[in-house]
């Protein structure tokens, strides 16, 4: 059985910013969050989401995504990860899983 609507966690989507075949998280209240629920990692000073896991976090609305100033769709973020890395779509799928 579900849980009941009111049970289930509302997050405000957070959001990622596509530079250098990374999502990077400006904002520190929202890296502190995607931390503490197991998302990303600090580099550099900065915090970022690999691709899998921006991926899933698109996948269930936690997170939207830009370049310059267009908000991407998970297919088109998808393609773009797959150029790089044709095994994208496998760790995505892996990782959704688990």
């Amino acid at each position: 059985m579900d849980a009941p609507e009111s049970d289930k966690a509302e997050y405000i989507p957070i959001n990622g910013t596509l530079q250098n075949d990374l999502i990077w998280i400006s904002s520190e209240k929202s890296a502190h969050q995607l931390s503490q629920d197991g998302y990303g990692d600090g580099y550099r000073g900065r915090y970022c989401l690999m691709p899998f896991e921006a991926l899933y976090l698109m996948s269930i609305d936690r997170l939207r995504v830009r370049v310059d100033r267009q908000q991407l769709k998970f297919k088109d973020l998808l393609d773009i990860f797959q150029k790089k890395n044709p095994d994208t779509l496998s760790q995505y799928l892996v990782y959704r899983d688990l």
